[in-house]
């Protein structure tokens, strides 16, 4: 299975074509970078964090990274053109696991993550992607780097005439699909820095959090190992938020 935010509006679910709703991307048009209050959660490690770096998305309410590692912090990239479009990356901490907090109401089912590893020579890519399941970390996605990997580095990014940094190939993308994310999500990056842009996409119209609860039997179906299952398999799983046991 292949695996993988200017916010901009765009058009509503329609038929079985997911719609691309929120593009994460940075740059002062787009984002503002900023410092959360408070204690936070790391699941991935089983850490807490103080008052986390965030980024907030400037055209999208709701929606806010934050970067779940001491004395790190969210920055700019160099830009990249993506299907003709140009944009500006965000820099992850190396390895830092990230938090997402989507706007209420929206769930997601497919993620890009676009740009490029800010090593030359060295990959990038998504480690790991899921979600709190009764106040433990549950996996949808996850590469231990033999997967989906971003292999466009730094060496491809140079000065252009107005003295910013771009990005002169094709960026790299990964794709995570069959995903089924609502209110915090986490990831974490292997490899290298990634510099990139993030697509999201609903699963359908936005709706109440409790109407995707309630058609539950609708979602993807995943094991406790985040894989992807159907009604078929015989054990502990997870969907729509809720965890069961399916006989």
């Amino acid at each position: 299975m292949k695996k993988i935010f200017t916010l901009a509006a765009a058009a509503l679910f329609a038929a079985s074509v997911n719609a691309q709703d929120f593009i994460l991307q940075g740059g002062s048009d787009y984002a503002t970078y900023g410092t959360a209050t408070g204690e936070f959660e790391e699941p991935i490690g089983a850490t807490t964090v103080t008052d986390p770096a965030n980024m907030t998305c400037t055209t999208a309410p709701g929606l806010t990274a934050y970067l779940l590692k001491a004395d790190k912090a969210f920055g700019d990239g160099a830009y990249i053109t993506y299907n003709g479009t140009e944009y500006r990356t965000f820099k992850l901490s190396n390895g830092a696991p990230t938090a997402i907090d989507l706007p209420e109401g929206v769930t997601i089912s497919k993620i890009e993550v676009i740009g490029f590893s800010n090593t030359a020579g060295t990959p990038t890519y998504i480690a790991t992607l899921g979600t709190i399941v009764e106040g433990a970390y549950v996996a949808q996605y996850t590469n231990d780097g033999t997967g989906d990997v971003i292999s466009v580095d730094k060496s491809s990014v140079a000065k252009d005439d107005g003295g910013r940094d771009v990005c002169g190939v094709d960026p790299g993308v990964i794709t995570i699909d069959n995903l089924n994310l609502t209110g915090r999500f986490f990831f974490k990056n292997g490899g290298k820095q990634p510099c990139i842009i993030m697509n999201l996409y609903k699963a359908g119209e936005s709706t109440a959090i409790s109407t995707v609860k309630a058609n539950s039997t609708e979602a993807p179906m995943f094991n406790l190992a985040g894989q992807k299952v159907d009604k078929s398999y015989k054990g502990m799983v997870i969907q729509g938020g809720f965890k069961f046991m399916n006989k």
